[in-house]
């Protein structure tokens, strides 16, 4: 294919997601958008259980979204790649996976409650990938609907530039959009309201029109001279300058286009189709991809090229009956059923079986993916989220997946001893599919443990256990998972000095120093150990003897000194290491390391860390007395209150440990009204 014609393809794809907090309508307007693109010719309704997008039976039953879901559909000659992601703090692992792949998003907010706290973490999500973002406030036909105020928080907080550029009107007598940059009145009728008319700007509506355009051309006026210009001498602008200027800034991550409108009654949806190809970008449009070379750790720009050296980066692991399966993005080259790839993060080769392409549950084979596609492939035996696969011989490894750590853990264990083997291995495939899951054994009790996000998500891992492979399972009492911290400095020393019963003799001396550090918010277990020093300076160490003593004290210092929790905040160092000829091998190595390493974390004193909730509730505003009460009773701390003519809405932080059975405690005292969402806050001292 010629340079121009695959740049001309590039430029009409968009891959973007959807993405809000739970309950604000995103696989509601994402049903709309399939429909009115001919993907599908029947809406889902998520309360009616038949979404396109939510199509796992957890899904359905619940009403929510719990995995993200890729498809595909067209408008106006453009191709469109879309992810769907959850909205509940519990699944956001598939929120933070999809941005990593993703070239733009829609946010989706209520235009009654405004930004809630999972926008705030799916907005930082997107700043963290520098995701260009355009917003839709949706539910305009609810009563207390206020897409002014829906828009200013925003600003408020989230610090966002909104530029509203499609102003919903939802009244008795009208329903409509004012198109501020082609200055008519946009309305829809036929079934399911797909036909779309364009008239002149209803008299009655002229002063909202004039005053929300002026507001657009003075906004945009912040970052172009010559529209500055015209808007400072009263001259108009032109729709195509103002869609330039948008479009440009809006990549630059400087603005947010705004339009709004109410998904479930079909109303301002093909305005949200337009403002994806007028504003969110084609794969050119995007930076080009930085990668590093692992040998040299040189920088290594990746050009978005059909014909170059294959790259590609695994955002999800997913079973499908019983079969695992990996997405994903292709940023460079082809990829073909039989192709060898080189796993560039593990450091092996592995193989493509086949190559799919992507429609929520549905998977249609491909003779083969290029670059800029998403795809899921089967056939790759070990390679996990986040990991780059790339050519054997031009390796590179792409930035990874943030990580984020479990906060609750429940015990498992089969309902029949005969099934033991089989749950251990619907567990581990559960593990392999979910970052954000660990099944560990307690070594003081003897049982397994199950680590997740949060109750709702633990309990959907085992009722998909249940069904999926056929085994039931029963839980202990949900569980804190603590942290734990060094508060002082300690040292470690090992000697190996051994021979085997054959006569070989391992000899290595090391000597590793733990020093606590400051602990960040959020926290992760580990991290990157600082540094390795070597002393004497006389000792020479291999790179695959470096790699053994990284790799053992990185093993070993996972666990605290207190219970064996997982240690944060820790810099763990080599500090010293003497080495006997050929009698310091890898064994020697390894143990002299390990040792040490236990000595030192042994020496040290720790505190034990508590995760903090952040909740947000909203209950009827004459329950707030109760549900004040009970939070302060559990030892949560009001950090504001917003009340409303008939609800409140209350700020808290809250110690996890307390919140075990909260949903249905709150059901109790509010008369099943009440609601809550719940993600983490920090690490505290216990």
């Amino acid at each position: 294919m010629a340079p121009s014609d695959e740049s001309r393809k590039f430029q009409k794809v968009r891959n973007f997601g959807i993405a809000a907090h739970i309950d604000a309508g995103k696989t509601t307007l994402t049903e709309r958008i399939l429909y009115y693109t001919g993907a599908t010719y029947k809406i889902g309704e998520v309360h009616d259980g038949n979404t396109q997008m939510d199509y796992m039976p957890e899904e359905r039953e619940r009403g929510i979204t719990i995995t993200a879901a890729v498809t595909h559909c067209s408008w106006r000659k453009h191709h469109l790649h879309l992810i769907d992601t959850p909205g509940h703090v519990d699944f956001t692992i598939e929120v933070e996976r999809s941005m990593r792949v993703l070239d733009g998003v829609i946010l989706v907010i209520d235009a009654v409650k405004g930004v809630e706290p999972q926008t705030e973490n799916v907005w930082r999500q997107a700043e963290r990938y520098r995701v260009p973002r355009m917003v839709f406030v949706n539910k305009m036909d609810r009563p207390g609907a206020d897409f002014e105020r829906a828009v200013k928080t925003l600003e408020t907080r989230l610090g966002a530039r909104p530029m509203v550029v499609a102003v919903p009107v939802w009244t008795e007598t009208r329903t409509g959009v004012l198109d501020l940059l082609d200055e008519t009145w946009v309305t829809f009728s036929g079934e399911r309201n797909a036909e779309v008319e364009r008239r002149p700007i209803p008299g009655d509506l002229l002063e909202t029109f004039e005053l929300a355009r002026e507001r657009l051309v003075e906004g945009v006026a912040d970052f172009d001279d010559d529209i500055a210009e015209k808007f400072l001498s009263g001259d108009p602008v032109d729709a195509a300058s103002l869609r330039a200027v948008l479009r440009k800034e809006t990549l630059a991550n400087k603005l947010q286009p705004v339009l709004g409108g109410a998904a479930l009654r079909d109303f301002g949806v093909q305005p949200v189709l337009d403002a994806i190809i007028d504003f969110l970008p084609n794969p050119l449009d995007v930076a080009s991809v930085v990668g590093e070379n692992p040998k040299t750790k040189e920088a290594v720009i990746i050009e978005l090229d059909s014909r170059g050296h294959t790259v590609a980066l695994a955002f999800k692991v997913q079973m499908i009956q019983g079969r695992r399966h990996v997405y994903l993005k292709l940023y460079r080259g082809r990829l073909t059923a039989g192709q060898a790839v080189w796993n560039a993060t593990q450091g092996i080769m592995e193989r493509i079986g086949r190559v799919y392409d992507v429609r929520a549950d549905r998977r249609d084979n491909l003779d083969h993916a290029s670059a800029g596609d998403i795809v899921i492939v089967a056939g790759l035996k070990r390679s996990t989220t986040g990991d780059t696969l790339c050519d054997p011989r031009h390796r590179v490894v792409l930035e990874p997946i943030r990580p984020y750590e479990p906060v609750m853990g429940l015990a498992v264990e089969p309902v029949k001893s005969s099934e033991e083997e089989k749950v251990l291995d619907a567990l581990s495939k559960m593990v392999e599919e979910d970052p954000t899951l660990a099944l560990v054994d307690d070594p003081d009790s003897g049982q397994r443990i199950l680590r997740g996000m949060g109750e709702l998500h633990l309990t959907v891992v085992l009722d998909r256990i249940r069904r999926e492979f056929g085994v039931s399972v029963r839980t202990g009492r949900p569980r804190v998972v603590y942290r734990e911290c060094l508060t002082s400095e300690s040292e470690g020393e090992a000697i190996v000095d051994r021979t085997t019963d054959k006569g070989a003799r391992y000899r290595a001396r090391v000597v590793v120093r733990a020093n606590p550090t400051d602990i960040e918010q959020p926290v992760h277990v580990l991290g990157d150990l600082a540094s390795i020093e070597v002393q004497p300076p006389e000792a020479r160490l291999t790179p695959n003897q470096v790699d053994w003593l990284k790799e053992t004290v990185g093993q070993e210092s996972q666990t605290g000194p207190i219970d064996g929790n997982p240690l944060v905040g820790c810099d763990v160092r080599i500090v010293a290491v003497e080495l006997f000829g050929m009698e310091s091998n890898e064994v020697a190595l390894r143990e002299a390391a390990a040792r040490a390493t236990r000595a030192a974390l042994k020496n040290a004193t720790a505190n034990l860390l508590a995760p903090i909730m952040f909740l947000q509730v909203e209950v009827p505003s004459d329950m707030v007395g109760n549900v004040l009460g009970d939070l302060q009773a559990r030892g949560g701390v009001i950090l504001g209150m917003d009340t409303g003519a008939l609800t409140a809405r209350i700020d808290a932080e809250c110690p996890m440990e307390r919140l075990f059975g909260y949903a249905n405690d709150l059901r109790s005292a509010t008369q099943g009204r009440g609601t809550f969402t719940l993600q983490f806050a920090r690490l505290d001292k216990i």
